[in-house]
């Protein structure tokens, strides 16, 4: 469920970024075959694709930024795993230097203690 809702949320945003695209440029996010946006002189042979490429655009959009959701969630996943594994050994290292500081220690006090020992 995680993530669908991510892609999900791409992809909203997706949409979100084509209307405000389509909004900027002032064109409807569809358009019908019989009416276009265009003066008739000014795109009289790109008219049908101007209009029917709106549509499949903003799918296309959508399909991309929910391909980029899924990606992000993978990545996101493998970050979290990753930072697991090295809490973990990290934790180990600490331990290793806390065993090797107490045995240094442990080393140090049996020394000063022979000493003292054979001052007496």
């Amino acid at each position: 469920m995680p993530l669908f809702s991510h892609m999900l949320g791409w992809s909203a945003f997706g949409l979100a970024s084509r209307l405000w695209q389509l909004g900027i440029q002032q064109r409807p996010l569809a358009t019908s075959l019989f009416t276009s946006h265009f003066h008739e002189a000014e795109l009289p042979l790109t008219r049908f694709y101007v209009r029917a490429i709106d549509i499949p655009a903003t799918g296309a959009v959508m399909a991309a930024f929910g391909g980029f959701g899924y990606y992000s969630f993978q990545w996101q996943e493998w970050c979290i795993d990753y930072l697991a594994k090295q809490r973990v050994r990290i934790e180990k290292v600490n331990e290793d230097r806390k065993q090797r500081k107490l045995e240094q220690e442990a080393v140090v006090r049996a020394h000063i203690e022979s000493r003292q020992a054979s001052n007496h």
